[in-house]
């Protein structure tokens, strides 16, 4: 696999069952599940920090790649279990499909999951997530963190769960 994804993970892929649009500056990029997917979302810029998407169509409140995205098991089978990772891609999606994933190699038999996203690193930007979730936003930092944010834990059975994020950026290391 590439460098940014862990084996049995996948990038973001187009897809045409249950699409749930996202409008972005003059394109319209839909959050999308196919069959068999586990999770899917788009993390999206919330450049006044109020916790909403205000005006989708803003090019300030666009997706934002290279977030990191990781699948859990809430109750793993060994606590050093890494779980499943990909990125965002250039519209800030992401998805896991279920038919790359064994939850029996981590997860105990009826486990809920967990998605994390970190942004560290991601953008060329600093880039914080929400300290609690919203309409507009599934997930919430991790205590004492600010570049890391888990979901409420779902289902399988719940499966395909859409998972959306908002971050801001607290600083940019663009000079230029």
């Amino acid at each position: 696999p590439p460098p940014h994804q862990t084996p049995g993970s996948q990038p973001y892929r187009p897809a045409t069952s249950q699409q749930v649009a996202r409008v972005r500056p003059g394109v319209l990029v839909p959050a999308t599940a196919a069959p068999g997917d586990l999770a899917f979302g788009v993390v999206s810029v919330d450049p006044n920090k109020n916790n909403a998407l205000d005006d989708p169509t803003s090019p300030a409140e666009v997706g934002v790649a290279d977030v990191a995205v990781t699948l859990r098991c809430e109750t793993p089978l060994d606590a050093d279990q890494p779980g499943w990772s990909t990125t965002t891609d250039a519209d800030g999606a992401w998805s896991f499909v279920a038919a790359d994933i064994d939850l029996a190699e981590q997860c105990e038999v009826d486990s809920d999951l967990i998605v994390e996203i970190s942004t560290v690193d991601a953008a060329g930007n600093v880039l914080a997530v929400h300290p609690t979730t919203s309409a507009d936003n599934d997930f919430a930092a991790v205590t004492g963190e600010n570049q890391i944010a888990v979901s409420e834990p779902f289902a399988v059975a719940d499966a395909p769960v859409e998972l959306n994020a908002l971050i801001w950026p607290t600083w940019n290391f663009s000079l230029g």
